[in-house]
């Protein structure tokens, strides 16, 4: 490796870096809020994990009890 070039291990960390500073930004921008700043204690917050599998966000929406059914999905309505 040529002295004074950045190792690639450590330009991936800088692309990633800047990459989740960019959506921090835009969340921010676009919902007036910060994604990263806890709204109990004004914190700071980190990402740790990101669950995009539907059928896990799923399961954890419904431990919570906050699953609302699209509209298909729920039973139909009965008329007495």
């Amino acid at each position: 490796m040529p002295s004074g070039s950045t190792p690639r291990c450590l330009r991936n960390r800088r692309t990633t870096s800047h990459a989740r500073s960019a959506w921090a930004r835009l969340i921010r921008k676009v919902y007036e809020a910060d994604p990263l700043e806890c709204p109990k204690c004004h914190g700071p917050m980190r990402i740790i994990a990101l669950i995009d599998a539907p059928p896990v966000v799923r399961r954890i929406l419904e431990h919570l009890a906050l699953w609302q059914p699209d509209a298909s999905e729920r039973s139909p309505r009965r008329f007495p």
